[in-house]
């Protein structure tokens, strides 16, 4: 009996965490500072990147892994890059799961893009369990001569 009383206990305790993380409002993050980059793996088999999450102030909340799966690039009439992945933001309350679409459009020298995103919520864990929802993301990347990017980005995710 304690232990389907404490199960219960701890159920209500993540779906009420849950529900405050969704009535908050979006959780907003910026990207500033150039992910660590890897090579494909079997799970990611495009690649991706892991970046560190930061408030408006610089604050530090947590880093986003992008796994991803798959990449186009054209340059008719102006050049764009899409990436789709599978996004995870872990933040020390639990982690976001995201399956996103990322679109960067590039001037022609490629010194600079302007980044878009967007994606869905597939889940979480901990106060983020079972959440669903959206992301939305835009800014500019500045491109050195070797390709190194600096971002200035801003992420909003939206829970239900």
């Amino acid at each position: 009996m304690r232990t389907v009383l404490l199960i219960l206990m701890v159920s209500v305790l993540i779906a009420t965490t849950a529900a405050q993380a969704a009535d908050a409002g979006p959780i907003v993050y910026r990207v500033t500072e150039a992910p660590e980059f890897f090579d494909p793996t079997d799970e990611c088999p495009e690649g991706g990147g892991v970046a560190t999450m930061r408030t408006g102030a610089g604050l530090e909340l947590g880093t986003s892994r992008l796994c991803l799966q798959a990449v186009d690039f054209t340059c008719e009439p102006v050049c764009v890059q899409r990436q789709f992945g599978a996004l995870t933001n872990t933040f020390a309350g639990g982690q976001i799961f995201i399956n996103v679409v990322f679109r960067d459009v590039f001037n022609k020298d490629f010194s600079h893009a302007r980044h878009f995103g967007r994606g869905s919520v597939a889940g979480g864990t901990g106060a983020y369990a079972g959440s669903t929802g959206y992301l939305q993301g835009r800014g500019s990347i500045e491109l050195d001569p070797d390709f190194t990017p600096h971002p200035n980005l801003t992420y909003r995710v939206f829970l239900r």
